[in-house]
């Protein structure tokens, strides 16, 4: 889920900041904004490789040989991708919030949602800590 719309969130993003005009020049021509998508694209790829990573390992040695990673990504990955929707949403300014237009609202929701859900942040993090110490 955090991939899915973190790649929507950014496409949404430089759309706007490719095609919007202000100040006699493209959104996209503020370095401010750049970094933004900069930011948001590292982010992107870092929760893409790192859930491939995680499922090549539950492929090569199943869950518990996956484990920590996959808790890596749980926790990560839906703090990257709700980085990236906020991003996305201030990229756009006010239009970001227009729920009939862009589906930002209901990606943050639901990756706020996915914070608690199947194993809160914190019971990760608890996860991660017990198989670096062996426990």
């Amino acid at each position: 889920m955090a991939l899915g719309m973190s790649e929507r969130s950014q496409e949404l993003a430089v759309e706007w900041a490719k095609t919007r005009e202000v100040f006699g020049g493209k959104l996209g021509d503020n370095q401010a904004i750049q970094w933004m998508l900069t930011d948001s694209q590292f982010d992107i790829e870092t929760i893409r490789w790192n859930t491939y990573y995680a499922a090549w390992l539950v492929d090569r040695g199943g869950y518990s040989a996956a484990r920590l990673q996959s808790s890596m990504v749980k926790g990560y990955c839906i703090d990257a991708g709700l980085r990236v929707v906020d991003r996305s949403m201030q990229i756009l300014g006010g239009r970001g919030l227009a729920i009939d237009d862009y589906p930002f609202s209901d990606f943050y929701n639901q990756l706020r949602m996915c914070k608690q859900m199947e194993g809160s942040t914190e019971i990760m993090k608890i996860v991660m800590a017990r198989e670096i110490l062996g426990k």
